[in-house]
């Protein structure tokens, strides 16, 4: 009779209790929708298809990316799963992101020297510095590093054979 009247006692606690738990506090399973889908309206939707996972369906809905069936690396930025990273920034194959390049740096491969500089800076020993090239000289668009403008040019901005201004001796 004990166990009878044990059940009966614990049949309304238990019905009482989950129904506190469904109605008052939203329980939902504890397992969550597999890699890939994420939840919407207590059912499991597919992500984007560049997305490795994701908070919603659209294309920058992304939290995370990495290495697809026809072996192409993505890299997250911005919630979207890019091929490549944009400038300033580096793909870090540890977590399929985009880091960012050192200070003042255009293009870079990891996030301690660059390749290529922002403009208005020079490459020094793979760090951005700021390009005060001496009069006669200008910084090369591509590397930065501080260029001869033609012969007789005191100065010339965006091709050293394009003079802005003369030496004395020389004229426009």
């Amino acid at each position: 009779h004990s166990s009878t009247a044990m059940s009966s006692f614990f049949a309304p606690l238990f019905l009482l209790l989950f129904f506190l738990c469904v109605g008052f506090i939203g329980c939902k399973p504890s397992s969550s929708c597999p890699s890939g889908q994420f939840l919407l309206k207590n059912q499991c939707v597919l992500c984007h298809p560049t997305c490795s996972e994701c908070d919603g369906q659209e294309l920058f809905d992304c939290t995370t990316c990495g290495v697809y069936e026809d072996g192409q690396e993505r890299f997250l930025h911005q919630g979207r799963c890019r091929t490549h990273c944009p400038r300033g920034f580096y793909p870090d194959r540890g977590h399929y992101d985009c880091q960012p390049c050192i200070a003042n740096c255009e293009l870079c491969t990891d996030g301690n020297l660059c390749a290529k500089c922002q403009e208005h800076y020079k490459l020094q020993n793979g760090v951005c510095q700021p390009a005060l090239c001496d009069i006669g000289q200008m910084p090369d668009p591509n590397t930065g590093e501080c260029i001869n403008c033609e012969m007789g040019c005191k100065t010339c901005s965006t091709d050293p054979e394009m003079c802005s201004s003369c030496v004395q001796g020389y004229f426009l």
